[in-house]
């Protein structure tokens, strides 16, 4: 019984130390809508990509899965309002609060790179592009459409 026991744990230690050089794999990918704009065209995403990272296990190689997003994020009206970028998983909520922004002003953008995740890897990802109003005034806001890991 004993030896049944040394080897079931050999096997498992074996299967770990080889599969972290497995353990990543590239999703699906893909670019948003050119240009991506929120309702009242003040905000641009433009040159818009997406992709996944996905693993067989969370954190291997101190690779976190997930939904990542990235673009040059334009302020396009002269408002004194400033735009920003958020994203979620799975249906969970907007980034926890995370955004990347841009408080440079009108007709200036910024390149902004966000990666969201969750606590598995993620089978949907999905973008909102926002200009932010103060106040008890909503923001104006666009989300993309649902992207997706896997085929």
């Amino acid at each position: 019984m004993r030896m049944i026991a040394k080897v079931a744990a050999a096997t498992v230690i074996a299967s770990f130390a080889a599969a972290p050089a497995m353990a990543y794999v590239g999703g699906n990918s893909g670019v948003f809508e050119r240009p991506f704009k929120n309702p009242d065209d003040s905000a641009e995403l433009r040159q818009g990509s997406w992709s996944f990272d996905t693993l067989t296990w969370a954190r291997a190689n101190n690779r976190i899965p997930a939904f990542n997003y990235s673009g040059y994020l334009f302020d396009t009206n002269a408002d004194g309002d400033w735009v920003y970028t958020r994203g979620k998983v799975d249906g969970f909520g907007w980034g926890g609060g995370a955004s990347a922004e841009n408080h440079t002003g009108n007709g200036t953008s910024v390149y902004v790179s966000q990666k969201v995740w969750g606590t598995d890897p993620p089978l949907t990802g999905q973008m909102q592009l926002c200009r932010h109003r103060a106040s008890l005034i909503p923001n104006i806001c666009r989300e993309s459409g649902l992207k997706y890991s896997k085929q």
